[in-house]
């Protein structure tokens, strides 16, 4: 018997075992579309309202968070650009600043007066300052004379709801952004399942190189996932090879049956077939242990979560072992049945034009029960391999924003 995808472990290890998220995701809403005048605009009061500068600020809880949040924290800010802020931002501002207040905001906030007092206020974050320490006589008018206008004072009204914009568009993109991390490692890891496949040599030599995702909690991450996956592809690799070297796929021929000298090869085969998995199931077993005791080391954001989500890993893992060694056993089982039905009867069977010949219509038909039963465990075992790798194709097809239904993956 062949079974395609026999390392269906590794399927359900990058299905099930991913990188928790750092932010929850937010969908982003509709609006209505802006104008290119109005755009500008605001485009220009943000720059002078220095939008950008702050959200590249850094939290002032800084010191008091985990190293991955940090590192996180730095690799989205350097992914942020301001033209792509202020884009992001227009809807959520043209919705509190109409065309008319937002052409007249540009034009109080280009006074040089003005520009220098928002300045130094935000650079000082609320503490109290004099601005004659920084500001002439006739610059403290000017800028007292824009702030006194009706445009800036709806503005400074609606100074609650602007922030919390720039919150709302920041928790947007910093999701997003999470979800391409999220999706460069399972490129990264797909990327060493694939390499495998193609390079038996230097999967045999292990010099299988694994990526860099970008960060420096998720470059961790891949390592020691990469690691797990090596070790799961090599040891149902070494299974494979091990039954093709025995020539298990062929035990079960009718030539082979009809021989006295074949036959007890063949349950000899089985024998060693049964060796054979359970070294595979052992090795499994290790790497998976292995690679959670890795897991166990790392910091990674959001640690209780990201706790809970590799130990629901895990018990896939190992739930999908169990059910692929037992459903295997199952099928050597039916093997030896078999092979011990047409031993006892040597000398009855015969082989005559490529077919068994049995001495009575009891024997075939017992004979055809066995076989029956032997192909209704091999598509037991196939529907369970075959739905491990489904469960990896709809995991990349929903990271491609693709819908899944759910459905054709119940029956797995």
């Amino acid at each position: 018997m062949r079974l395609t995808h026999l390392s269906a472990i590794t399927a359900i290890v990058l299905a099930t075992l991913t990188m928790p998220l750092h932010a929850e995701q937010t969908s982003t809403a509709s609006v209505e579309a802006v104008s290119a005048r109005h755009a500008q605009d605001l485009r220009e009061l943000m720059v002078a309202l220095r939008v950008f500068k702050n959200l590249q600020r850094e939290p002032s809880n800084w010191a008091s968070i985990g190293a991955p949040d940090r590192e996180f924290d730095q690799a989205f800010r350097r992914h942020m650009t301001e033209d792509e802020a202020y884009r992001r931002l227009t809807p959520g501002y043209a919705a509190l600043i109409n065309a008319r207040q937002a052409a007249e905001l540009a034009r109080l906030t280009r006074s040089p007066a003005w520009r220098k007092r928002e300045q130094r206020l935000q650079e000082l974050n609320g503490a109290s300052v004099y601005l004659h320490t920084f500001m002439t006589p006739a610059e403290i008018a000017e800028a007292r004379r824009i702030e006194a206008a009706p445009a800036m004072l709806a503005m400074r009204a609606n100074q609650k709801s602007l922030h919390q914009k720039n919150q709302e568009m920041a928790n947007r993109w910093s999701a997003q952004f999470d979800d391409q991390l999220q999706l460069n490692l399972t490129n990264v890891l797909r990327k060493v399942k694939s390499d495998m496949a193609a390079n038996r040599e230097a999967r045999v030599a292990g010099v299988i190189t694994i990526g860099r995702v970008g960060v420096g909690y998720a470059d961790r991450y891949a390592y020691v996932a990469g690691g797990a996956l090596i070790k799961l592809e090599n040891a149902y690799n070494r299974f494979n090879d091990t039954l093709k070297n025995l020539g298990f796929d062929d035990i079960l021929k009718s030539e082979y049956l009809a021989s006295k000298v074949s036959l007890a090869h063949s349950r000899t085969v089985v024998e060693e077939a049964e060796v054979a998995l359970a070294t595979l199931l052992k090795n499994a077993d290790l790497a998976i242990k292995e690679r959670d005791e890795e897991m166990r080391k790392l910091a990674l954001p959001k640690q209780a979560e990201s706790t809970r989500k590799i130990a629901s890993g895990t018990s896939e893992s190992y739930s999908y072992m169990v059910n692929f060694g037992a459903a295997y056993r199952r099928l050597l089982d039916d093997h030896r049945r078999l092979l011990a039905f047409v031993a006892e009867r040597s000398g009855k069977v015969q082989y005559e034009d490529g077919k068994l010949l049995f001495a009575g219509d009891a024997d075939l038909a017992q004979v055809r029960e066995l076989f029956a039963k032997l192909e209704a465990t091999r598509a037991e075992l196939i529907a369970l391999v075959e739905g491990a790798t489904q469960k990896e194709i709809d995991a990349e097809r929903r990271q491609r924003g693709e819908r899944v239904d759910s459905a054709s993956t119940e029956k797995y």
